[in-house]
């Protein structure tokens, strides 16, 4: 080897350690193993081409013999072993440090698999049931442990209830099924709302040694399963060994449990929507049931109208049994009215049969079986009295219980009602054809006047005498019409309502040669006060009558006391509450305040009444808004939609899927189609081409946050008019919208 070469090498040698030193000072946080190998490999191979280069300039082969050993030849071989040795072992302890990285990178992606699998795996659970027992096991696995519980907390009585566990005997779940939250690891997690690790049981918590006895369990970590908003409970895995979790896996029990958390708040979120759905329909369908069941009243025929009430009866309390019985209390017997079994009515029962009618004929109240609570039964009520009840059966449940008294009582309240309505008008009928066939008997003119002085009944004679039809008498004041005169007092019903006696006088009317007899006779209720005054004119020359006057009189004021009575009473009342509508929705509202207990499904309740009464009464409905029917797969992006779209003044319906829009649009008519592309099993471009299929005047927009373009061509091809990318701006939105409502108009026209 030549000089040059030589101390090139030599060079090169000693550059490269210089070189290789600054780096390691300069990126002092570098750790690789084998790097001062690597040096001194370096290194000894600068002194072994150091000696080279210097045997070439100097005879030191000379000068290094000793004994005859060339020592400066065996130090430069010396060198140059040692470092191709170290320079060797360097890339050997890098290519272990590579390895142990690689475990570690496949360890961490299989965390990572783990943990998206399990977050994704969560969002398919439809209630806390499925949550919990498809989760726990995958949680045992994944950290090795030997069992493992779910834990909810009763935040009313500050405990924490377990809901699930694998792999405990059965004594220490009756220990943990309910755990007060005081100072045992759990109540510390819910208290502090971190993650805790015990590595030694039976050192460091006393308070669950029970875990040991049996189970054998020297170690656990809990974690909490919270949310921003609430904190829900705990989630605890268990090691047979002391020691067996460390801090790493106390952070990623942290994270799953948030995330369990968030899907917990999710369900129960989901769970308050379908139950106030469930209460929307329910109100709605027993909203309609009561407005049916207040127009029975209509109903003449007896039996059509007790068969009506028991069919809407039953359908209302979801009863599969229901008998409408009449008391016979002279007899102690019931009598089956109506029923929806037909081998029942018209048969009469004992109370052996039928004790709980008995009992609520006798407390005069809605009762229920206590034992199974099958069977309900109304009584029904005139002036607290019991003259009939409604009997109820289920079988099935629900069955009956105590939210179902209001509902029964309201129940129970507007049929007796109606009953008792009846009852009145067909009194108040016999009453009133009373009084014209005994008014008709008397040649001399009667009129009835109430405490304004209004005539409010006239009889034949009358009209004739004043040559005035009925309905140009009745509502006028008695002192302008029969006497002429503007003074109260000149009208002899006066001094009757002001003295509540009697009274008798002769006058002249209209000039008359003949005097006239009048008699006024008080009309009093039970307590005694005028409520009207019977006055009878006659001519005095006559002297025969079918009927003297004070017989007469005194008839006509039994019949019209009862009439008067019953009127004001009941029958005025009742009328309103069964044919005003705004008293009926009045009573709708507080029927429902006292059943469900929900504001805002009542207000919605009393605008649906409202929109109805105002068709009803030949209110013209403003012209409807445009209807849009959006459809995406995902819920957040549904609710997303219905609320921008309503805010933006359309009617609005949300399908999640397109085999469900689809549906929907077949049964409802639709201006306008917005749909998601990316949806399972029936994709937006199929949704487009089956709209058009039924309907080519509608317009579809497709959108997608799939960052894809759609060629104009595919566009035309399924039938779609425009096209959105997500996210998308409102103000966007709404032109696009006003646009395809634009081009549905014109292909319309």
């Amino acid at each position: 080897m030549s000089l040059f070469v030589k101390f090139i090498f030599f060079a090169f040698l000693f550059f490269l350690w210089l070189y290789l030193d600054r780096v390691k000072v300069k990126y002092k946080n570098l750790r690789l193993i084998g790097w001062v190998e690597l040096l001194w490999g370096v290194f000894f191979l600068f002194l072994g081409s150091l000696l080279d280069l210097a045997s070439e300039l100097l005879p030191l082969n000379q000068y290094l013999i000793i004994d005859k050993t060339p020592w400066a030849l065996f130090l430069k071989f010396c060198f140059y072993i040692l470092g191709i040795i170290l320079l060797v072992i360097s890339p050997l302890n890098w290519l272990r440090i590579i390895f142990e990285e690689g475990e570690k990178t496949e360890k961490l992606k299989t965390d990572f698999d783990f943990t998206a699998d399990f977050i994704q795996s969560l969002s398919s659970k439809k209630n806390l049931a499925e949550l919990f027992s498809d989760s726990l096991p995958k949680l045992i696995g994944y950290f090795r442990a030997d069992s493992g519980a779910f834990f909810l907390l009763n935040k009313s009585e500050e405990q924490l209830i377990l809901v699930s566990s694998i792999g405990l005997f059965p004594s220490t779940i009756n220990n943990l099924r309910r755990i007060v939250v005081d100072d045992d690891v759990f109540s510390k997690v819910i208290k502090t709302k971190n993650p805790e690790i015990i590595q030694d049981l039976l050192e460091k918590e006393k308070a669950l040694a029970f875990l040991a006895e049996k189970d054998g369990i020297e170690s656990l970590v809990c974690a909490p399963l919270n949310t921003k908003e609430k904190m829900w409970g705990v989630l605890a895995l268990f090691k047979k060994s002391k020691f067996g979790f460390t801090e790493k896996n106390k952070k990623s029990l942290a994270f799953l449990g948030e995330s369990i958390g968030e899907k917990v708040q999710s369900l129960n979120y989901q769970a308050e929507l379908k139950k106030k759905k469930s209460l929307v329909e329910k109100i709605e369908s027993q909203t309609n049931l009561l407005k049916e069941f207040l127009n029975c009243s209509k109903i003449t025929e007896r039996e059509k109208f007790f068969k009506k009430i028991v069919f809407i009866t039953s359908k209302f309390s979801g009863s599969e049994s229901c008998h409408f019985f009449l008391y016979d209390k002279k007899n102690k017997m019931l009598k089956a009215r109506a029923s929806l079994d037909p081998k029942i009515e018209g048969k009469s029962f004992s109370f052996d049969q039928y004790p709980l009618v008995e009992l609520s004929l006798l407390k005069k109240e809605v009762v229920y079986e206590e034992k199974n609570n099958k069977v309900m039964v109304i009584p029904l009520l005139i002036d607290s009295e019991a003259f009939g009840a409604i009997f109820l059966e289920k079988q099935k449940p629900p069955y009956f219980s105590s939210n179902d008294l209001d509902l029964a009582k309201t129940i129970g309240f507007y049929c007796s009602s109606i009953i008792h309505y009846q009852k009145i008008k067909e009194d108040l009928e016999k009453q009133n054809l009373f009084w014209d066939f005994v008014s008709s008997l008397s040649e001399d003119m009667i009129t009835v006047h109430n405490p304004d002085q209004v005539i409010i009944k006239a009889n034949r004679k009358t009209s004739l005498f004043l040559n005035l039809p009925q309905k140009n008498i009745l509502g006028q004041k008695c002192y302008k019409l029969l006497y002429h005169s503007d003074n109260p007092e000149s009208c002899p019903c006066f001094y009757s309502f002001k003295t509540g006696k009697p009274y008798c006088l002769e006058v002249v009317l209209d000039g008359k040669e003949n005097p006239f007899w009048i008699r006024t006779y008080p009309v009093k209720n039970k307590k005694g006060e005028v409520i009207a005054v019977i006055e009878q004119i006659s001519e005095k020359i006559k002297k025969e009558r079918k009927i003297s006057p004070e017989n007469l009189l005194k008839e006509l004021s039994n019949s019209l006391t009862q009439i008067q009575e019953k009127t004001s009473s009941f029958s005025k009342d009742l009328e309103l509450v069964i044919y005003d509508p705004e008293k009926l929705t009045e009573d709708l509202s507080e029927i429902k305040n006292k059943v469900f207990k929900s504001k805002e499904l009542i207000e919605e309740i009393e605008q649906t009444t409202e929109m109805e009464k105002e068709e009803k009464e030949g209110v013209k409905v403003e012209e409807k808004k445009p209807k849009i029917l959006a459809i995406d797969d995902q819920k957040i992006i549904r609710d997303l939609l219905e609320n921008i779209l309503k805010g933006l003044g359309y009617q609005t319906e949300v399908a999640s899927s397109g085999f469900e829009g689809l549906d929907i649009f077949k049964k409802n008519k639709f201006d306008l189609v917005l749909t998601d592309l990316g949806m399972p099993e029936v994709s937006g471009w199929e949704v487009s081409k089956r709209v058009k299929e039924l309907k080519a005047d509608v317009p579809v927009i497709l959108f997608t946050g799939l960052g894809v373009v759609p060629e104009p061509e595919r566009l035309k091809e399924c039938g779609v008019d425009f096209f959105l990318t997500k996210p998308f701006e409102i103000e966007k939105l709404d032109k696009l919208i006003k646009e395809a409502l634009k081009l549905k108009k014109e292909r319309t026209e």
